[in-house]
């Protein structure tokens, strides 16, 4: 079921924004 990666994908990126919210310089670098 294909939801089931996408809910899993938007999971991880709700995480990698929070993330990048937290330590900016930290995304800046992963770009």
């Amino acid at each position: 079921d294909h939801r089931i990666i996408d809910g899993r994908e938007a999971v991880l990126f709700l995480v990698a924004i929070k993330e990048a919210l937290e330590d900016p310089s930290r995304l800046l670098l992963e770009i």
